[in-house]
């Protein structure tokens, strides 16, 4: 089997968010779905990835070692999927450290060429996000170090969000109302 260029960047993909679903790869590497399906079928037969499905009727999804935080991770891509429809990504770190902070993931994204910076954080637990953690590192000032302005919060849940100063910016889970959510609220200096 050849890999492609296209596979190289797929396999690249699932190893840096470490589990996508057929979509999201084929929306992001491959000219079609058919297509799509095809070279990741044969990136699996040639045991160059796993993949898997919930139930018979859902869509595979493909990885190297199973997560256990499968839906998490892939809300992740689904969210990388859309912003990159709407925005040039100029930087996309999964679980990134800010002093005593570890978001799910840090983007740094353009929309007509105004850059923005955004936590995001997936809350699908009954636990709730901390949004204390975010308002003691904005207080503390210790964010400068990292941005030059302090970067929004996309938080991905269908839960209740507590208020705060900040800028909050809620998603819900099935990803619908991000293009109209990454234009209401701009970073805080």
């Amino acid at each position: 089997m050849i890999v492609t260029d296209r596979d190289k960047l797929s396999l690249k993909f699932i190893k840096k968010f470490k589990v996508a679903t057929t979509d999201t790869i084929a929306e992001l590497f491959y000219p079609n779905l058919v297509i799509a399906r095809r070279r990741l079928k044969l990136l699996c037969d040639n045991k160059l990835i796993k993949r898997d499905r919930d139930h018979f009727t859902a869509q595979y999804y493909y990885y190297f070692k199973k997560t256990k935080q499968l839906k998490h991770k892939i809300l992740l891509t689904d969210f990388y999927r859309e912003l990159n429809k709407t925005s040039e990504i100029v930087l996309f770190e999964n679980e990134f450290r800010c002093e005593n902070i570890i978001a799910d993931g840090l983007a740094v994204y353009k929309i007509n060429s105004q850059p923005y910076i955004v936590f995001i954080e997936i809350e699908i637990s009954n636990k709730g996000i901390d949004i204390e953690k975010y308002e003691n590192l904005y207080r503390s000032g210790k964010y400068k170090r990292y941005f030059p302005v302090f970067p929004s919060i996309i938080v991905i849940t269908d839960k209740k969000i507590p208020y705060s100063n900040l800028n909050i910016i809620q998603v819900n889970e099935d990803i619908e109302n991000l293009r109209g959510s990454l234009y209401e609220k701009e970073n805080v200096s």
